[in-house]
């Protein structure tokens, strides 16, 4: 939201703006990531990240995943949480800042509050006297 008020990018740029290859990705607006109207399959629903939920995936890998699984609906035609949405707004802010979206949060959001203590975005840390989900 910060960069559609700073006029960086607009509720209506597509996906496709930052990954031409995706497939429908001219049809999927940046509104319909943020409001969960995309249509992008569930990542986490994904045979490949359901099998082996340990590995710590990058965000390629489960873009390529998303890309190769059908949308669940039309852009814009309904509403599905997803965390795919997320992954990608999360790569289009690293593309239009340069840092890291860990980064991104840490500057613009954690700082401004005064907040010392935030890991965004990293699975594959041991923070010590932390509690973190687990599958089997």
């Amino acid at each position: 939201m910060m960069l559609i008020e700073d006029g960086v990018i607009g509720y209506g740029t597509p996906m496709s703006r930052f990954f031409p290859t995706f497939p429908r990705g001219d049809e999927i607006l940046v509104r319909h990531l943020l409001a969960h109207t995309s249509g992008l399959h569930e990542m986490l629903r994904l045979e490949p990240f359901h099998s082996n939920m340990g590995k710590a995936w990058t965000a390629a890998e489960l873009l390529k995943m998303v890309a190769g699984a059908p949308l669940d609906f039309k852009p814009g035609t309904a509403q599905a949480y997803s965390n795919s949405g997320y992954l990608v707004l999360g790569m289009m802010i690293e593309a239009l800042s340069g840092e890291s979206y860990d980064q991104q949060i840490r500057e613009k959001i954690a700082a401004p509050l005064g907040m010392t203590c935030l890991q965004a975005g990293d699975d594959t840390s041991i923070i010590i006297d932390e509690c973190c989900g687990y599958s089997s």
